[in-house]
């Protein structure tokens, strides 16, 4: 799991970890998905609620790990670094990083276009994603789940 080169460019920093900070996340994440589970496929908002969801994962993620984000790196340097420790959730990761070049896309145009099957599947992984990210965050670091 190193994630040495991430720390060399500057884009990861070590860190001890802070349990009350990863709790946070992780609880962040679960409100993001959870609201995103109420609204349809196309509602305003819900692909955004799903991908914070995945974003505050990622992060909880390498805390528990001990590093956090430098400043200025963006979600797929961020989803990249998840690869190295999670190397199993690679698909997904892979996805959630084209659904970030998208948001990016797609941010410049204001508009989202999703379809509402994309949308669900998206929304589907990315609670598989959390189920990933909370097995290893009580294999490794369960005191910092609070």
């Amino acid at each position: 799991m190193p994630l040495t080169d991430f720390v060399r460019k500057g884009t990861l920093h070590r860190r001890d970890v802070v349990a009350g900070d990863i709790a946070t996340l992780v609880k962040e994440a679960n409100q993001q998905l959870s609201i995103a589970s109420t609204l349809k496929a196309g509602d305003a908002g819900r692909d955004d609620y799903a991908y914070g969801g995945v974003v505050k994962l990622a992060t909880a993620l390498l805390g528990a790990a001990g590093y956090h984000s430098s400043h200025k790196t963006d979600d797929i340097v961020l989803l990249s670094a998840v690869k190295r420790i999670l190397p199993d959730q690679k698909t997904f990761v892979d996805l959630a990083e084209e659904w970030s070049k998208r948001r990016a896309m797609v941010a410049k145009k204001k508009s989202w276009p999703i379809e509402a099957g994309e949308s669900d599947a998206q929304l589907e992984s990315a609670w598989m994603f959390r189920t990933a990210v909370m097995s290893w965050l009580k294999e490794h670091c369960a005191a910092a789940l609070g």
